[in-house]
C-alpha cells in the first residue's frame, strides 16, 4: 500500500485489521501534511495491537540533531539514507523479516 502523506498513512494503519502479519512502513522525514516526526507522534496514540507488528524505517537525507534525538524517543526500527535502493530494501527485509526481494 502507498500513502501520499502522513495523514493517509495513519488512516491506512488505523483501518488495518490483519495484525498477524508484520508490516513494514517506510516513512519519509519530509512529507506533506504531517512530517515524519509528527506522524510518529500521532502513531504512538494508536492501540498497541496496531503498533506492535509494524516495523518503521525512517528515510532521510540529513537530519537536525534535535530531530535525531526525538526519533530515539519514538520507537523506530532504523534510519536509512535516501535514495532507497534495492540493496537497502534487501538489507531491511533480511534484518527484520529474514527475506529478500525476488530477482
Amino acid at each position: 500500500m502507498v500513502a501520499e502523506n502522513g495523514r493517509q498513512a495513519l488512516d491506512l494503519l488505523q483501518n488495518r485489521t490483519d495484525f498477524q502479519e508484520p508490516a513494514l512502513l517506510l516513512l519519509d522525514v519530509n512529507m506533506p501534511g504531517l512530517n515524519g516526526i509528527q506522524f510518529l507522534e500521532a502513531y504512538q496514540q494508536l492501540p498497541q495491537a496496531q503498533r506492535e507488528t509494524t516495523i518503521i524505517i525512517m528515510l532521510t537525507t540529513t537530519m537536525d540533531a534535535r530531530d535525531l534525538s526525538r526519533l530515539d524517543e519514538l520507537n523506530i526500527a532504523g534510519l536509512v539514507s535516501k535514495p532507497l535502493t534495492k540493496e537497502k530494501i534487501d538489507n531491511i527485509l533480511q534484518l527484520h523479516f529474514q527475506r529478500q526481494l525476488p530477482g
